[in-house]
């Protein structure tokens, strides 16, 4: 009897503890935070000037389901431009780029208690060049390309601005002068220009001509008639070794020779202090003859560049205004000529310290080097 009042005891004891751990009260779950919604405004485009930007926000979206309102704005735009967002609260916007530039657009997503913001830039499309006329053609010089200063240049390509003042074309960072032809943009090469990379603008968006650009300039120096060679020297049978003595003002590269004689003419590239052929090439009839290889000269150096012709001087004939058959182009100066009589290709015999009229008949390029 004992033991059975004891289990009956031990058993109220369970059930009252078991009972009073027990929550019976009412369930109070606090409500559900609204999440901040996702604005997805789409990537950065780029576009052709003029064209009409799609804006499209489809890959918003609300965790909670909450239906999403929208809102597009143009933040930021070039100067001059008037673009307006057309349906700017629907999902889906658009608006017309007229200026060249970036245009920063924002969309705002609401879900009627939180907003959440997203942006893009849309700029116009980087410009192309397919082709730029108004350079020398140096079939075996593939470092870059040749051209004077004060030369215009013909630059076709694509996604070009409609309106000239959002273009520029710099040259080594000098701005050219721009004209629009039917044929594409005319380029004009500055008179202070330096050689290196030839850039397309659009806006900020950029197109680098792939060649290195060589500058060839005509020198300031012009002589008189008193300066030239006797009578005697002039055109007619016997045959002279002749040619003009020059100085790079730097370092650099004759490349070759544009002839405009008829004739085929040797050409040689002499060092004055030793006297000693340094490269020689045929020449003519007219057009471009490069050098075997670009010859690598040094800044204040004497070089003597000859050809061998009887065609050197021709007096009184206005119609045919050959002089030395050499135009020398470039950073250089001329410091004298010098000749012998004959064919051979030997160091000219006499050197004459004084300037000598070397227009018309052919071109002697030389490039100083570039170090950008």
């Amino acid at each position: 009897m004992k033991n059975l009042t004891l289990r009956i005891a031990t058993t109220v004891i369970m059930i009252t503890l078991f009972s009073c751990s027990k929550d019976d009260g009412p369930k109070n779950d606090p409500p559900p935070v609204n999440q901040v919604p996702v604005a997805d405004a789409g990537p950065d485009q780029k576009v052709e000037i003029g064209s009409t930007v799609n804006l499209n926000g489809i890959d918003s979206n609300d965790s909670d389901g909450n239906e999403l309102t929208y809102k597009w704005t143009i933040k930021s735009k070039p100067t001059g431009s008037i673009a307006e967002i057309s349906g700017s609260t629907a999902e889906q916007a658009n608006f017309d780029l007229d200026k060249a530039g970036n245009y920063v657009v924002e969309l705002t997503v609401f879900d009627g208690e939180k907003e959440a913001k997203d942006e893009i830039t849309v700029s116009n499309k980087t410009p192309i060049i397919n082709s730029i006329d108004g350079f020398s053609d140096f079939s075996n010089f593939e470092a870059g390309d040749l051209v004077r200063r004060g030369r215009e240049l013909e630059i076709s390509g694509a996604y070009f601005s409609p309106d000239v003042s959002e273009m520029r074309v710099t040259l080594n960072g000098k701005e050219c002068e721009l004209e629009f032809q039917p044929d594409g943009i005319h380029a004009t090469i500055p008179e202070d220009a330096q050689g290196g990379s030839l850039v397309l603008w659009v806006g900020e968006e950029k197109a680098v001509h792939p060649a290195k650009v060589f500058i060839t300039t005509t020198p300031v120096t012009e002589f008189s008639e008193s300066e030239l060679l006797d009578e005697e020297t002039q055109a007619g049978p016997t045959k002279y070794e002749i040619g003009c003595i020059v100085k790079p003002k730097k370092n650099g590269k004759f490349l070759g020779f544009r002839t405009i004689f008829g004739a085929e003419m040797r050409y040689t590239i002499w060092d004055v202090a030793t006297g000693t052929m340094i490269a020689d090439a045929t020449g003519g009839p007219s057009g471009v003859k490069s050098l075997p290889e670009p010859v690598s000269v040094q800044a204040d150096v004497e070089y003597l560049i000859t050809v061998n012709t009887n065609s050197h001087r021709i007096l009184g004939n206005s119609s045919q205004a050959i002089i030395f058959p050499a135009d020398i182009f470039g950073e250089i100066e001329v410091t004298g000529y010098g000749y012998h009589l004959g064919e051979d290709q030997l160091f000219p015999s006499t050197i004459v310290r004084q300037n000598y009229v070397m227009p018309y008949l052919a071109d002697v390029y030389f490039v100083a080097d570039i170090e950008n």
